[in-house]
């Protein structure tokens, strides 16, 4: 079996909205948008929005919501060059974060937001 992720989806509940946070405020590049699905180009892998239907339309939801109460995810953006500006950058764009930029014992200076759907990312920068 390979070990190379080429694509994370994140199941979202309003296309349009996801859509918009992730081009508009996170300014990531669209390069595909169809009915139900969009389709951003990242550096390490491709993102993928999915609606909760057209993910239904290939999994029988029911099953995993079941056995997973919660759909949201946790993602990390690769190390920034500077977490404190790129959490003013997004704030100004409107980007809601539920933590501020603070030191971690462990030598990383992280904030915390989540997208429209409640998935919850994380910046990061090692500090010395």
């Amino acid at each position: 079996m390979a070990n190379k992720i080429i694509a994370i989806a994140l199941i979202v509940s309003d296309l349009q909205k996801a859509v918009d946070f992730y081009r508009n405020k996170l300014g990531l590049k669209l390069v595909r948008i169809d009915d139900g699905y969009a389709e951003f180009k990242t550096e390490g892998a491709i993102l993928e929005l999915m609606e909760e239907k057209t993910v239904g339309d290939l999994v029988d939801m029911g099953k995993i919501k079941a056995e997973q109460p919660s759909k949201a995810f946790y993602l990390a953006w690769d190390a920034v060059e500077d977490v404190d500006a790129l959490y003013q950058e997004l704030k100004e764009k409107g980007v809601e974060f539920i933590v501020e930029p603070k030191t971690m014992p462990w030598g990383q200076r992280v904030a915390y937001f989540t997208d429209p759907d409640g998935n919850l990312w994380e910046i990061s920068q090692c500090v010395e």
